[in-house]
């Protein structure tokens, strides 16, 4: 008797396991085609440049916000355009 036959494998992490291996083929093949959907690329700088833009200025606003809290969202702003920016060069 071998050990997978004393201590089967619970099927969750075969799934798991496979799953896992599907995402990084997907993620590879994308990272070797790196092609890039301009369509997409317009609409995400369209959303960026109306509802962050907003958002931004709604955050520094807000007097019900504390500093910190106002530093966190700028942080998550500039991750964000850091982003666009990626997005818009193809990485």
């Amino acid at each position: 008797m071998t050990i997978r036959e004393r201590n089967p494998e619970p099927e969750s992490e075969r799934v798991w396991r496979l799953l896992l291996v599907l995402i990084a083929g997907c993620i590879l093949a994308f990272l070797l085609l790196g092609c890039v959907n301009t369509r997409l690329v317009d609409s995400y700088d369209q959303t960026i440049d109306t509802v962050a833009e907003e958002w931004i200025l709604y955050v520094r606003n807000d007097a019900s916000l504390t500093d910190s809290q106002k530093r966190v969202r700028e942080l998550h702003y500039a991750t964000l355009k850091g982003m666009q920016e990626d997005f818009k060069r193809g990485k």
